[in-house]
């Protein structure tokens, strides 16, 4: 076997590893979807090998009943920071490795509308922060999951985080954070 392909399987045993990781966030969002009858076959879907079957597109983000719940559900992580906002959690505690994030939609994101998308994304996050500051980040990034995992029911917080590299050198973190909670629930 050669290092690209024992890497790939690598990347495989994880990914199986990360999908039995679920976080509260991963039922709040299916909570959300199950609620207003937002049925994931509805929206567009790939054939194309991509980590996510459907893509986020213009209409999503600008639907008006899909947007606010966003805002509900980025208003649940903001009053329950360390059981749904993770991310704004780690923002404030004492790391060794400064906490930063990264929006990488480009996986998640169609091609044709992509810098649409991301400014509605952006627009959106700034009800919440300034521009350019890590809460405004921190923001955008959880939309951009929001977004996948309302349309990717199959798939889960950490395993989008995974794939993006959202959290960059803390993704440790929540995959620990991840089990920890999964443990307490099969107790």
């Amino acid at each position: 076997m050669d290092c690209m392909e024992y890497i790939q399987e690598n990347k495989t045993k994880m990914i199986k590893y990360l999908q039995k990781l679920w976080l509260p966030n991963d039922e709040l969002i299916g909570h959300i979807r199950k609620n207003h009858h937002l049925d994931p076959s509805l929206f567009p879907s790939y054939t194309t090998p991509k980590p996510f079957e459907r893509l986020i597109t213009l209409d999503i983000v600008q639907n008006k009943y899909v947007v606010e719940e966003a805002k509900e559900y980025i208003e649940h992580l903001l009053k329950n920071k360390e059981e749904y906002g993770y991310l704004y959690h780690l923002m404030k505690q004492n790391l060794y490795i400064q906490f930063d994030v990264k929006f990488n939609g480009e996986l998640a994101i169609e091609c044709a509308q992509y810098d649409q998308v991301v400014e509605a994304i952006d627009e959106l996050a700034r009800e919440w922060a300034c521009k350019n500051s890590l809460m405004y980040e921190v923001t955008r990034l959880e939309l951009l999951y929001f977004f996948i995992l309302l349309m990717n029911p199959e798939i889960n917080w950490t395993t989008v985080d995974f794939l993006l590299q959202g959290t960059k050198g803390h993704a440790h973190l929540i995959a620990a954070r991840a089990k920890q909670l999964s443990e307490k629930l099969s107790n």
